[in-house]
């Protein structure tokens, strides 16, 4: 499911549907580490293994963790996305030449095209 939506997402160049790709894989990590900790809590009160009986909250701070680690690596990207973030020069050699393609086009002054993530 998360190649599907991934791909897709980069093929329609949505955001949105790469975020929701990477939510659907985080589900599984977490549903994972809670399974792992969960059964390793009950195998160690069944055996008296004192130490496993904390696979629990140690799964839960891994999918703790794992929370964090997405909301900061989207909210960052979201965050720039957001705000006016204008192009590098490297990213806006394109768009120059098409303009400059435009025979009634004869200098550019003060290009500077902003990220709308349109194209």
């Amino acid at each position: 499911m998360f190649r599907y939506k991934y791909n897709l997402g980069k093929k329609i160049k949505s955001d949105a549907l790469i975020i929701n790709a990477y939510d659907d894989r985080s589900d599984v990590f977490a549903s994972i580490a809670t399974l792992v900790g969960i059964v390793g809590a009950i195998l160690g009160g069944y055996w008296g293994i004192d130490w496993l009986v904390y696979a629990d909250p140690v799964a839960g701070l891994v999918v703790a963790v794992l929370i964090v680690k997405m909301a900061w690596e989207f909210g960052t990207e979201a965050i720039h996305n957001t705000l006016d973030h204008v192009l590098h020069d490297d990213d806006t050699t394109e768009y120059r030449e098409l303009v400059m393609s435009v025979p009634e086009v004869k200098k550019l002054q003060n290009f500077m095209p902003e990220n709308m993530d349109i194209m």
